[in-house]
């Protein structure tokens, strides 16, 4: 990966296989979207959020992502009062 903007946006790019199967060409993380995502599924699906500190919800997080920063139980409670 190389990072583009300071934003911390990265592109992934994923070369195309022999038999000719393209799936994807580029692959854009945004950690401020990744962490209101969060935020939103939280506050949807009214899950508790010690979710955050769960093994298994770290694993499977970083797992689709190493990038993404975990955030603390304390900072997603004033992630969702600032989106109220």
């Amino acid at each position: 990966m190389r990072k583009l903007r300071a934003s911390g946006q990265q592109t992934l790019r994923i070369n195309t296989k022999k038999n000719g199967e393209k799936r994807l060409k580029n692959y854009n993380f945004n950690q401020e979207k990744s962490r209101q995502d969060l935020v939103d599924m939280i506050v949807m699906h009214e899950y508790p959020l010690s979710i955050v500190d769960h093994l298994g919800f770290r694993r499977f997080v970083s797992g689709l992502n190493l990038d993404f920063a975990m955030l603390s139980r304390r900072t997603l409670r004033t992630d969702i009062f600032e989106n109220v």
